[in-house]
This record gives structure tokens, C-alpha cells and sequence, in this order.
């Protein structure tokens, strides 16, 4: 028992008995092998010890004495237990990481809901519905997410949780920032009824082809010093700005909303929108190739996302038609034109992103901005009360704060004035 200590002796006894005149085990439970491994362990050379090299002997030749080893699955059972520890890690990784941009839309649309219930009527929380997929390896690359959204990436789809979100943010400015140099081809091309996509960008003042690094935005604006490289022409403020804009607009919308087709909806809109604001405060035109394709483009994405079909044909109607009823009724009573026909066609094309109800906040907010604006002509002497300003920008200005605020202004009205 010294040699063999604690519950490996029980191999050696049960299978058979000792020698002498006392048995510790019945003759029906003894064992050949166990006989064999007793009997070397019962005596030595001269019948009166053990013999240790014997007994090591046959313990090293018997796997029932070795050392007890776990044996690893091989086969179907091997990878069966290699499925089951990868669902393991995927179901921890679900359970520990949720993405922070579903984290705040969670609660930014229990905050917004928060009213709608009756005081004490339990809330159920939006977060459950927001867990993240984790599915997809860890190599994916953060620009992969950035750029499947202009494939159309689901509503709500998440992304690596591994990927942090400054790191989306950060791609999503640089992308927004190369989209805003082509709007700058937009809003110079459109008015003059030019193609976009050819020829290449140039200079608007001797017409030179730009180099590849002349096109990279903004930088290339200030290494320059905003003239061209070849006339030294001094070169419009506005690409720059326009640049930066959508940069912003980017960065900010992907901060908020989240990788997804709402993201991409809102980001078609706010393109649209600059374009329209660029071309109207210059030349006082909103292009049909801008308003007509976009209100079908709204209402495509409306089939999937809010408002849905039925907001957003509301939407068209009433943004066209309460500007039309305008122009019309304006035009019966003093003979003379309110507004130009662009508008009706770029508050319709608002609707069909927005809904019927943020496209009447619009239309509340450009009245307001417009007044203001018009106001401010009048007093600083710089126009009168014939002059000609560009709703189409204050169009603009009302769907961003519509869209930005407007739910949080309907709370405030409707809880205060209702």
C-alpha cells in the first residue's frame, strides 16, 4: 500500500485475494491479471518481501495501473466539441458587447416613447431587440461596413463589436469628404446642363485637367492656397465648404444613427439637400435631375423603413401640393408668382424621405427662416419686399432642423399647448 498509496491499491486487491490464510477478496471476484500483479507484490526473491522492480514491472505493463489521463475526442467527437466551444465563445460575445450606436438609439427611442405611455404603465425596453450579431470573424474590416452601406445594408445590422466606433467615424468623414468633391461637380455641372460623369474634373478658369492630388479634398484646397495650379485663378470658397459640410454630415449620421438603410436614406437626403442649397443660392434653380429622381428614390426607401408607403406618399402630396396651391393662389390673386415651380418639386421629394408630418414642420421652419432672412434684407437696406431669395435653401435648412429636432419639437408642443 506504501508503494501504490490511496485508491490505486484498490485495483491490485479487488481482482484477487493475498496469500495466507486470510483472503480479502472472494474467489469468484479474482482476476488473472489481478493474480498476476498480487502475486509479484506479495513477496520478494527470498519469499519474504516485495519485489520493486517486479511490481514496477507489471504496473508499467498494465494501463489499469498507469496514470489516469483524459483521453482528447478525436473524430465526429472532436469536432462536435469544437462547435460546441465556438458557440460558447459566440454566445458570450453576444451576451458582453452591444453596439454603442444601437446602445443609443435604444435610448433615444425610450426617451421619445417615454410620453406616449400613461404614468406607472411599465415600459418594455427597446434593447432587447438590439443585441448584436456576432457572426462574422474578427478579421472583417471596419471600411468593409462603411462602404456595404451604400450596398444597402439592413436596417439595424450591426457590425464588428471588436471595431471601435471612432474608427467608423473616422472613415465615414473621409468618405464623406471624396462625396462632397463630387457634389462640387453637381452643382457646377447641373445649371449648365453638363454631364457629371465626363470629362474630368477641371478648372473652371482655363479649363486644365486636374491632377489625381489636386482632387483630394480640402487638403488639396489649402496645400494650393485656393488657386489653380496652373493660372493661379483664385478658386471658389464653396468647394472647400461644401467638402467639409458633407464630411461633418457624415461623420455626425453614422455617430447617430448607426451603420444601416436608415443611415443611407439620410445620408441620400442630406446629399440631395446640399446640392439643392449650392445650386439654388447661386443661380436660383432647383435641377428636375435632383427633385424628380429623389422623390422615387424616397419612396423606395419608405417600403422598407420609416415613415413607410403610406407617410410617404402623404408626404409628397402634401409638400407639392400645398406649394402649388400656393403658387397658383399667389399667381390668381396679385398676378404675379410667389415662388418658383422647383419648390413644390423639392418639399415633394422631402416628404418622400421624411412623412407628412416632418415635411409640415419643414415647411413651418423655411416660412420661419425665410421671414427672418427677409427681414433682415429689409432692415440692413440690402433688399425690399420684391427681391428675390432662394427658398429652396430655406427648404433645406427646415427639413435638416426637421429632422434633426422635430420629434423632440412636436413633444415640447404637443405636451405644452394639447
Amino acid at each position: 500500500m506504501a508503494v501504490h498509496g490511496g485508491y490505486r491499491v484498490r485495483p491490485l486487491l479487488v481482482p484477487t485475494g493475498l496469500s495466507g490464510r486470510r483472503r480479502m477478496v472472494p474467489e469468484s471476484k479474482r482476476s488473472p491479471r489481478g493474480a498476476n500483479l498480487a502475486e509479484a507484490a506479495s513477496g520478494d526473491d527470498g519469499g519474504a518481501g516485495r519485489r520493486s522492480t517486479v511490481v514496477a514491472r507489471h504496473v508499467a505493463r498494465h494501463s489499469s495501473i498507469r496514470r489516469r489521463r483524459l483521453a482528447a475526442p478525436t473524430g465526429r467527437a472532436a469536432v462536435g466539441a469544437a462547435s460546441r466551444a465556438r458557440r460558447h465563445r459566440r454566445a458570450a460575445a453576444r451576451r458582453r458587447y452591444v453596439f454603442g450606436t444601437e446602445r443609443r438609439e435604444a435610448e433615444r427611442l425610450d426617451d421619445a416613447r417615454s410620453r406616449a405611455h400613461a404614468p406607472g404603465r411599465a415600459r418594455r425596453s427597446h434593447r432587447c431587440a438590439l443585441r448584436t450579431d456576432h457572426r462574422r470573424p474578427r478579421a472583417a474590416f471596419a471600411v468593409v461596413d462603411v462602404v456595404s452601406l451604400a450596398l444597402g445594408a439592413g436596417a439595424g445590422r450591426a457590425v464588428d463589436p471588436m471595431i471601435p466606433d471612432w474608427v467608423l467615424i473616422v472613415l465615414a468623414t473621409v468618405l464623406g469628404a471624396a462625396i462632397g468633391s463630387f457634389l462640387n461637380v453637381c452643382i457646377y455641372r447641373l445649371p449648365r446642363e453638363m454631364s457629371v460623369a465626363w470629362p474630368p474634373s477641371s478648372c473652371p478658369h482655363c479649363g486644365q485637367t486636374l491632377a489625381w492630388y489636386e482632387n483630394i479634398p480640402i487638403a488639396a484646397y489649402l496645400a494650393l492656397g485656393g488657386h489653380c495650379r496652373t493660372c493661379r485663378n483664385r478658386i471658389g470658397a464653396r468647394y472647400p465648404i461644401v467638402e467639409a459640410v458633407t464630411a461633418a454630415m457624415f461623420a455626425i449620421a453614422c455617430w447617430y444613427y448607426g451603420p444601416g438603410l436608415l443611415l443611407v436614406s439620410r445620408l441620400v437626403l442630406g446629399c440631395a439637400l446640399i446640392v439643392l442649397f449650392a445650386v439654388d443660392l447661386e443661380h436660383h434653380l432647383l435641377p428636375n435631375a435632383i427633385t424628380l429622381p429623389g422623390i422615387v428614390v424616397g419612396f423606395a426607401f419608405s417600403l422598407f423603413i420609416a415613415p413607410g408607403w403610406v407617410d410617404s406618399l402623404l408626404g409628397i402630396a402634401l409638400g407639392g401640393g400645398s406649394l402649388l396651391a400656393m403658387f397658383y393662389g399667389w399667381l390668381w390673386l396679385r398676378g404675379e408668382e410667389a415662388l418658383g415651380m422647383g419648390d413644390p418639386k423639392m418639399l415633394a421629394m422631402i416628404g418622400a424621405f421624411v412623412g407628412w408630418r416632418m415635411t409640415l414642420l419643414t415647411l413651418v421652419f423655411a416660412s420661419f427662416i425665410g421671414s427672418l432672412i427677409g427681414v433682415a434684407l429689409i432692415v440692413t437696406g440690402r433688399g425690399d419686399r420684391k427681391s428675390m431669395v432662394p427658398f429652396g435653401c430655406f427648404l433645406a435648412l427646415g427639413a435638416v432642423v426637421a429632422i434633426a429636432a422635430g420629434r423632440e419639437i412636436l413633444d415640447w408642443y404637443l405636451g405644452t399647448f394639447a
